[in-house]
């Protein structure tokens, strides 16, 4: 087996798997997804999402079938919860190594392509959560994979050709049951273009077959069907209304932003490496390589797509960052022997970053900072990176791989000490405040959580919650209750106590109630 699957393989699976359930789910996403899974699993439900006992259409099924298997395999924990993008995200690094190297025939962009895409802020993040992006980025990713080799001019291998043509819509039928409309928009889409723009309009019909379209619909179409014959208007309201169109058209939650919003996410998400991108765009500009343009065209689609959306979240955009890693890969091979502005850019900013974790320490909460010498070692390694790099520029080396172990580290660092003083501050109390719950009520007792929404509560409690967001609502829910339990932000002391309801615990965030 060759030495670089090898390494890659070790690397990816240690980075996903490190520390994978060691911290409590986090509010919202990844709590809702474990919850709902785990309500299925409980119900015996294989087909329509539930959440909280009602019926939940943010996401078609595939990732809920993938975390129940691993319920299965591993139990209703943390560890279960985000199994599946762990597994996902070996597979997506793999899958680019293998498939880059076939495309171009150079083991040296495989390699880079990999090491950009595993030794980054980004596949550590949602190798970790118990959300759709890793397992969505690997199935659109294997959809596009397959159709460039479909089209690649390769005479002598038709038959396989059509092959990859079939797994192209296989691919992109498996990303539509995996976050709706994205896996038909975006496949289809970045397919559409890139034949455009290197064979025209005539170019545009190798994008489709017959054979491929029926086994799309084959794929894709049984699971929708069925949801329009249980929950019929229903479904298309809220699913491809309300989680669709209208959070495309409309400021979901808040989450709004400039047009340049993915600018600095993509910086600091696929950091170090971002220096490398705009040669990568540069070599895909000229032409010359068919990979890289197709890289670009896959890349830009992604992120002109989201930047122009309303609703928008640093997630968004990471189906474009297995693009960035080929394109950052060709950057490396451009850079490699020169002195090139990419080398400058990571030596300040590993420099600045380096000096920010020697301060941080001055702006960690002290409740929270009991240990705060890790912060010394995250400065090391940005440092180390820098120097390294400047030393590299100066003897015109090639510092990749000395740029991914130093990177690992430093992710490796922040993993195993500030992601749980993150969890911590953001999650400690409503966990702690969730498993009271559960010991202090009954099992069909809901549980009430006045003017908040953090499904955590539900997953800890393994109780229903009564959402309630008003005080008119919260009294007249608790005239016939002789005892109830109420989780709420600290501000709402008042209105809780008004409504009859007795403090037990507040920390200035959160409180509990009782009655």
């Amino acid at each position: 087996m060759n030495k670089q699957l090898i390494a890659l393989t070790i690397c990816a699976m240690l980075l996903a798997l490190f520390g994978l359930g060691s911290v409590t789910l986090f509010d919202v996403d990844e709590a809702v997804f474990s919850q709902a899974s785990k309500e299925m699993l409980q119900n015996d439900e294989w087909t329509t999402p539930t959440y909280n006992g009602a019926n939940r259409y943010d996401k078609p099924i595939f990732f809920y079938w993938l975390m129940i298997l691993s319920y299965k395999l591993f139990g209703v924990s943390e560890f279960g919860a985000r199994f599946p993008s762990s597994v996902t995200a070996v597979l997506l690094a793999l899958t680019l190594f293998m498939m880059t190297k076939k495309t171009t025939s150079d083991d040296g962009i495989a390699f880079y392509t990999a090491i950009a895409f595993v030794f980054s802020l980004y596949f550590f993040a949602y190798s970790h959560a118990a959300v759709v992006d890793m397992t969505l980025a690997l199935f659109i990713s294997l959809s596009l994979l397959c159709f460039y080799c479909s089209v690649q001019e390769n005479p002598a291998s038709k038959e396989r050709s059509s092959g990859y043509n079939y797994a192209f819509h296989v691919f992109a039928a498996i990303a539509f049951l995996t976050k709706g409309l994205i896996g038909i928009i975006f496949p289809f889409g970045i397919a559409i273009v890139y034949m455009l723009i290197t064979e025209g309009l005539k170019g545009v019909g190798r994008v489709f077959s017959l054979k491929g379209a029926l086994l799309f619909l084959m794929t894709g179409a049984p699971w929708y069907l069925s949801q329009l014959a249980i929950n019929g208007q229903e479904f298309i309201d809220q699913f491809f209304i309300k989680h669709h169109f209208k959070r495309y058209a409309e400021a979901n939650s808040g989450h709004s932003g400039a047009f340049y919003y993915y600018i600095p996410v993509l910086a600091a998400g696929i950091f170090p490496w971002i220096a490398f991108l705009p040669a990568g765009i540069k070599t895909a500009l000229r032409k010359t390589e068919r990979f890289a343009l197709f890289a670009l065209v896959w890349f830009a689609f992604v992120f002109v797509f989201f930047s122009v959306s309303s609703t928008k979240l640093p997630n968004y955009i990471f189906p474009s960052v297995p693009a960035a890693s080929i394109l950052a890969a060709y950057g490396i091979r451009s850079a490699a022997g020169r002195k090139k502005i990419e080398y400058i850019f990571t030596i300040i900013a590993g420099t600045a970053a380096g000096i920010f974790f020697i301060i941080l320490p001055k702006y960690i909460p002290k409740a929270l900072a009991t240990d705060i010498s890790w912060t010394y070692g995250g400065s090391a390694a940005m440092l180390a990176l820098a120097a390294y790099t400047l030393y590299a520029f100066l003897k015109n080396k090639e510092a990749a791989i000395q740029t991914a172990i130093l990177t690992g580290i430093f992710i490796i660092i922040i993993a195993a000490n500030a992601l749980p003083l993150a969890n911590k501050h953001l999650q400690g109390t409503l966990h702690s405040y969730s498993i009271y719950s559960k010991e202090k009520t009954a099992s069909g007792q809901k549980i009430i959580a006045y003017n908040i929404n953090k499904p955590s509560i539900v997953f800890y409690s393994d109780r229903m919650v009564a959402q309630i967001g008003d005080a008119k609502t919260l009294h007249a829910y608790l005239q016939d209750k002789k005892n109830a339990l109420a989780v709420t932000g600290s501000k709402n002391r008042a209105v809780m106590e008004e409504a009859g309801l007795r403090l037990i615990k507040d920390d200035g965030q959160y409180a509990l109630f009782e009655k």
